[in-house]
């Protein structure tokens, strides 16, 4: 024989499960704020970033820049690191080393 409380609760279970299951909506918000620390370094290292700052960059920024592990340069930090003559020269050499490498190729076709 089936005690009370064991039967009500039997009975409550076969209503409530014969019924459709309710939704449950739930939502998740998260919050990020950025931490900040100070540091204290000596005029000479502040003055060298102060000096390495590009404009309208801050310190956190430089920082990120000159440390990061993927060192992108754009095309233009490039321009003027060689005179008119050595680029000259660095195509000719360049020009003369694919007639090479052509030459090379047509023996080896043959």
């Amino acid at each position: 024989m089936l005690s009370s409380t064991l039967f009500k609760s039997l009975h409550l279970f076969r209503r409530y499960s014969a019924q459709k299951p309710k939704v449950l909506y739930t939502r998740k918000h998260t919050r990020m704020f950025m931490s900040t620390k100070t540091l204290t370094i000596m005029e000479d290292a502040y003055r060298l970033l102060a000096d390495n700052k590009l404009e309208d960059e801050s310190f956190s920024e430089e920082i990120r820049r000159v440390f990061s592990k993927k060192k992108t340069k754009k095309l233009i930090d490039f321009f003027g690191i060689l005179s008119e003559k050595e680029g000259a020269d660095i195509l000719k050499e360049l020009e003369r080393s694919r007639k090479i490498d052509i030459k090379l190729d047509r023996k080896r076709i043959k």
